[in-house]
């Protein structure tokens, strides 16, 4: 009876995801950057907070989002740099850099990489 409870807790995981993969896939850039942002705070929140299953839960959620990006967004190193302690203000210029390049303002995305190359160096 557990396994069969542990794998309807993962089918429920799965329908959610693709519930919200549906979803993220109707919204514009502007609906999935506040969409992004929304996730970003609350995966802080759980990881400050030491809940595990819902940084879990967050991760594939932002996970499903970034599938409706380009790679060069790097969503990947906004999640990677939340997760670190101290390097939030990394994490915060990689997402401004995201914001700007999804409004395709590329003298502003080039100013966030010189930012992001002082943070990180």
């Amino acid at each position: 009876s557990k396994h069969i409870e542990e794998r309807s807790n993962k089918n429920s995981e799965d329908e959610s995801t693709n519930v919200n993969s549906l979803m993220y896939e109707f919204m514009n850039v502007n609906d999935r950057m506040t969409e992004l942002s929304k996730l970003l705070s609350k995966l802080l929140f759980a990881i400050e907070n030491s809940q595990e299953s819902l940084v879990s839960e967050c991760e594939k959620d932002i996970e499903s989002l970034s599938t409706f990006y380009p790679e060069n967004h790097k969503i990947n190193k906004i999640v990677e740099y939340t997760k670190i302690k101290n390097k939030s203000k990394i994490a915060e210029l990689y997402f401004k850099r995201c914001l700007y390049l999804a409004k395709e303002n590329y003298e502003k995305v080039e100013e966030y990489e010189k930012l992001i190359e002082q943070q990180e160096n």
